[in-house]
């Protein structure tokens, strides 16, 4: 199994699940495929590119801009997302 590692400025993440996203009662009937869309979320940092200007440490909880991440799939799926999406760090 091959392991690839982000570059040209972008963070390899993981999805932190969210447990209220799925207890939220609404007074609005949707349909039940109805999604709803944010707009960003919270990720874990599972690597970044060396020429990132800011160095981000694994384990570290980002906020992103939820269209900028993107889904690629090889022998498994990986998130990544550019620097600049990084809307805040956890201290």
């Amino acid at each position: 199994m091959r392991e690839f590692a982000p570059c040209n400025r972008h963070l390899s993440i993981e999805r932190i699940e969210d447990e209220d996203e799925e207890n939220v009662t609404t007074k609005v009937l949707l349909p039940d495929e109805y999604k709803t869309s944010k707009d960003h979320g919270i990720y874990r940092v599972v690597g970044s590119a060396p020429d990132c200007l800011r160095a981000f440490r694994s384990d570290t909880l980002v906020v992103v801009e939820e269209h900028l991440v993107r889904s690629l799939r090889t022998d498994r799926e990986y998130l990544i997302v550019p620097e600049g999406a990084v809307l805040m760090v956890s201290k």
